[in-house]
């Protein structure tokens, strides 16, 4: 019988294992490192698409996520209407909510939750801005962040990057067929001045 016995050099068994750690690691970064260089903006994006709003504490979570401080309670909880013809103010509206990756179109007709939150940390530092959110069963469908100012402001739900971009004109709010069990009440707003024309009011 013979018996073969090999001795393994030790820089040869070094170069070996830091070969293997590298392959590890060149693993690990492609496989789990992906998460970490994603674009912020692009992950609040995805989080207003996937995100699950059933309760109070569902929408507070949404929004504290996205970087506001907002009031406890909604300052509104209301039904309202998505139209079945967009106006021109409308369709300028969901144009905003395709900017946050949303689109309203998909829901002409039908019956959705307002929910309106007091923003306190607007970096414009207005006191007078509300967070809406509309939601559809638990889907966030739309939404923004508007001051309810003659002069104000909306823009999508995501925080602005600085103070100007916060202080973006408002593109004329668009109306919403409010339903109640009486009336249905359609409001045509305008660009300030009628506080009635706020959805978010």
């Amino acid at each position: 019988m013979f018996i073969y016995s090999a001795k393994m050099n030790k820089k040869k068994l070094a170069m070996i294992l830091v070969g293997v750690v590298a392959a590890i690691l060149a693993l690990v970064f492609i496989l789990g490192g992906g998460d970490e260089t994603e674009d912020p903006r692009a992950a609040e994006l995805k989080l207003l698409q996937k995100c699950r709003l059933a309760t109070n504490e569902d929408r507070l979570a949404l929004l504290t996520d996205l970087g506001w401080e907002v009031a406890m309670q909604p300052e509104e909880t209301r039904e309202v209407r998505i139209p079945n013809e967009f106006s021109d103010v409308y369709a300028r509206y969901n144009e905003l909510q395709k900017e946050q990756g949303l689109d309203l179109a998909a829901h002409k007709g039908e019956t959705v939750m307002r929910y309106t939150y007091l923003v306190v940390n607007h970096p414009s530092g207005e006191n007078h801005v509300r967070a809406t959110l509309l939601v559809k069963g638990d889907r966030l469908i739309g939404g923004d962040i508007c001051s309810a100012k003659m002069d104000g402001f909306m823009h999508t739900l995501l925080m602005p990057a600085d103070e100007s971009a916060a202080k973006t004109p408002a593109a004329t709010t668009p109306a919403v067929t409010t339903e109640t069990p009486v009336m249905t009440q359609n409001v045509e707003p305008t660009v300030g001045g009628d506080e009635s024309a706020f959805p978010t009011d």
